[in-house]
């Protein structure tokens, strides 16, 4: 098969799983199919040469297309993951200050008398 045609074929269907809404539970699996589908398209990528036939450009341009979309829908995506790092973060400290507030108690407030 020419591999203009896969890559159009695969590129139609990380396509299709980026449009659909994100769930928090599935985010793994889906993010395991992205990786998949990438590596995919990077070995098909390699193997296009030119020169193209009118209908190859016009697959080609259909692909850039839908690749400033799937760009777009990953650094969304990116987002999304580092936001939830940082909420967790956050809550992971939250948590240690109320169990231990003095742990982490800060050092002003003191005073040495120096006179004699």
């Amino acid at each position: 098969m020419n591999p203009l045609v896969e890559l159009y074929r695969i590129t139609k269907e990380l396509h299709g799983l980026l449009s659909e809404p994100v769930q928090q539970e599935k985010r793994d699996a889906l993010i395991e199919a992205i990786n998949r589908f990438l590596d995919e398209r990077e070995q098909l990528i390699s193997d296009i040469k030119p020169p193209y036939t009118e209908e190859e450009q016009k697959l080609g341009t259909e692909v850039v297309q839908m690749n400033v979309f799937i760009d777009d829908k990953l650094e969304s995506l990116k987002n999304d993951i580092q936001q939830d790092i940082a909420n967790q973060k956050k809550r992971k400290t939250s948590t240690t200050k109320y169990i231990n507030p003095y742990q982490s108690a800060p050092a002003d407030g003191m005073f040495f008398d120096k006179k004699k």
